[in-house]
């Protein structure tokens, strides 16, 4: 018979491993680049009406990162600095996110 507690009380304990391990890894990013806010970098484009930001980073074959709700540029900082060392990083806020603007219409699903 197998221990069922053990098991579970096994696969919780890794999953907190790696969880500290994935917050480990984003909060040792490098701090010194504002992400998010880099005047160095960051642009804006006007789509349909409304101000997007967006930086690029990196050489190479282009790569885009969209971000989830509630987040923007700057949680994807571990990413960025990883992914620029061979691509060609576009981040951008959605609108309504970071430094973008939500615009004067409501904002669907399809705008976002």
């Amino acid at each position: 018979m197998y221990n069922y507690q053990f098991i579970l009380k096994k696969n919780l304990f890794t999953k907190y491993i790696l969880f500290f391990i994935c917050m480990f890894y984003f909060i040792t990013a490098d701090a010194r680049i504002p992400y998010g806010s880099n005047n160095a970098v960051g642009k804006f484009i006007s789509l349909n009406g409304v101000k997007h930001y967006y930086e690029v980073y990196g050489q190479g074959t282009p790569l885009l990162l969209i971000h989830g709700n509630s987040t923007g540029i700057k949680g994807w900082a571990a990413q960025i600095e990883y992914f620029s060392k061979k691509y060609k990083v576009y981040a951008f806020d959605s609108r309504g996110r970071g430094k973008s603007d939500i615009g004067n219409d409501s904002l669907s699903f399809t705008e976002m």
